[in-house]
């Protein structure tokens, strides 16, 4: 009976420990080229904060994963499939693509630039979109953009 007990608390311990965790799980994309470039520059002028959050860990670390809290910036990952019909938004020069999420919250990827930068904003960020205002400028100064919608 000790040895379950103990093997108890010893699992939750390490739960507490585990949630208490300021890193943020994702799986990074792998540019190459000049996206790769571009991503690299952008993780290096990111703000320190977004949407009143602080920069957190993100595991594993990578240049192209950023975190602020719940919210999370990829870069040079895929490009989403565009509804032709969806309204973009533009905040500061930069086109953003929205997605809703299954789990709640947004995606919102840029279209015509070198790298696809997604931002996942979960809804309890009201309005989702508030984050972009944070993060638009050092995507239009160091993602340059492309004729293309991808």
């Amino acid at each position: 009976m000790r040895t379950a007990a103990t093997a108890g608390l010893l699992i939750v311990a390490l739960c507490v420990a585990a949630c208490g965790s300021n890193a943020t799980g994702v799986t990074p994309p792998t540019p190459t080229g000049t996206s790769a470039s571009a991503c690299r520059d952008l993780g290096a002028h990111l703000p320190a904060t977004v949407d009143g959050q602080s920069r957190s860990a993100t595991s594993p670390e990578s240049p192209y994963v950023k975190a602020w809290g719940d919210i999370v910036l990829t870069c040079g990952g895929p490009a989403p499939a565009i509804d032709p019909t969806a309204q973009l938004f533009t905040v500061q020069g930069v086109d953003w693509y929205p997605e809703s999420l299954a789990q709640g919250g947004t995606r919102f990827t840029t279209v015509k630039r070198v790298a696809n930068v997604s931002v996942t904003v979960p809804s309890t960020h009201a309005p989702e979109a508030d984050a972009l205002v944070d993060i638009s400028p050092p995507v239009a100064r160091y993602v340059a953009r492309t004729g293309s919608t991808n």
